[in-house]
C-alpha cells in the first residue's frame, strides 16, 4: 500500500509529464474523490495509507485525465459558490464566470427588501444559478426550468443536498412555455451562446464532454436569447430584474435584442473577474426606477 502523500506525488508527476496545466491540484482532487475525503485533507493526512483498490481507482482516474477528461466529469461534481454541485452527463459544468451573475442577483434581492422574493432560472441545468441564490437568500423561493429530465433529477438532488429542496421547484420544458401565468422578482439565465460554427474550435474538455445542447447558440449565438426575450415579459412585474449571462462580445447584440423586446437595459454591463462583459441586467421599459439595476 502507498500513503496519500506518495500517491498524490506519483499522480501529479504523471499529469505533469502528460502536459496537464494543473497537475498538483488535479491529483489532489482526484485522490480525494477516491479516498472519500475533502481535497484539503490530502495534504493534512499524507501519512494515511490507501488500499490497493483505491490505488487502482486513482490510477484509472489519472489515465482518464491524461486522455483529456475534465476533473469535474471524473469526480461527478463541481464546486461553485462554495457548493459542491453533482453533475449529470447532460449537465453543463458550472463556470466561475457565472458567479458574477449570482453575486449581482444576491445583491439585488437583499436591496429590494421583498419578504418572499420569487426567482426563475431558465435553463437551470444542475441548478447552478437558482440553488446558489436560494442558498444565500433563505426567504426566497424559486423555479428552475430545463428541457432535460435527467438534468432536472440532478438539480433536485442538489437542492436537497444544499437544504433548499422545499423552496426549489423544477419543471421540464422549453424556456417559459411550461409555466402558468405568474410573476417573478428575479429572472436569471445562462443560455447557450456559442456560435454553431465555433463549437469545433472549443477546447476538447468542453467540446467533447459538455452537452452541445447547452453550448450551441445557433448560427449567430443568439437563438436562445431571442426565445427568452420573446417570452419573458409576461412573467415580469414592474420592479423585476432580468439577469442574462452572455458570451464574449455579445453585450451590444444581446442588449439591442432586449431593447427590441420592450426591455430597458442597464447602461453598464456587469464584468467578470477577467474584466469581460458577462451579465446584462434589464427590466421592463416602463418599470420602477429606484431599484432598477444592481
Amino acid at each position: 500500500m502507498a500513503s496519500l502523500a506518495q500517491a498524490r506525488r506519483d499522480g501529479a508527476d504523471q499529469l505533469r509529464a502528460g502536459g496537464i496545466d494543473t497537475p498538483d491540484l488535479d491529483a489532489r482532487v482526484l485522490l480525494a474523490a477516491v479516498a472519500g475525503v475533502e481535497p484539503g485533507e490530502i495534504l493534512l493526512r499524507g501519512d494515511v495509507e490507501i488500499s490497493s483498490a483505491q490505488q487502482d481507482a486513482f490510477a484509472a482516474l489519472v489515465k482518464r485525465r491524461l486522455a483529456g477528461e475534465p476533473v469535474a466529469r471524473l469526480c461527478g461534481c463541481k464546486e461553485f459558490w462554495g457548493l459542491s454541485f453533482a453533475l449529470a452527463p447532460s449537465s453543463l459544468v458550472p463556470r466561475a464566470d457565472s458567479e458574477t451573475l449570482v453575486a449581482a442577483g444576491i445583491d439585488y434581492l437583499r436591496r429590494c427588501g421583498l419578504q418572499h422574493p420569487r426567482l426563475l432560472d431558465l435553463g437551470t441545468g444542475p441548478g447552478t444559478l437558482l440553488l446558489s441564490l436560494l442558498h444565500d437568500c433563505p426567504a426566497a423561493v424559486g423555479v428552475g426550468i430545463d428541457c432535460n429530465e435527467e438534468t432536472l433529477r440532478t438539480a433536485r438532488g442538489n437542492a436537497h443536498a444544499f437544504g433548499v429542496g422545499a423552496r426549489a421547484h423544477f419543471m421540464c420544458g422549453d424556456w417559459t412555455k411550461a409555466l402558468a401565468a405568474s410573476k417573478f422578482d428575479l429572472i436569471v439565465s445562462n443560455p447557450p451562446y456559442i456560435r454553431s460554427a465555433d463549437i469545433a474550435g472549443l477546447a476538447p474538455e468542453v467540446r467533447i464532454y459538455d452537452p452541445h445542447l447547452a453550448l450551441d447558440g445557433g448560427i449567430d449565438g443568439l437563438a436562445a436569447y431571442r426565445q427568452i426575450l420573446g417570452q419573458v415579459r409576461p412573467f415580469m412585474n414592474p420592479a423585476s430584474l432580468l439577469l442574462l449571462e452572455i458570451g464574449d462580445d455579445q453585450d451590444v447584440t444581446v442588449g439591442t435584442l432586449a431593447c427590441a423586446h420592450g426591455l430597458d437595459v442597464a447602461p453598464d454591463v456587469l464584468r467578470d473577474l477577467s474584466g469581460r462583459a458577462r451579465v446584462i441586467p434589464a427590466r421592463l421599459a416602463d418599470g420602477a426606477g429606484a431599484q432598477k439595476y444592481v
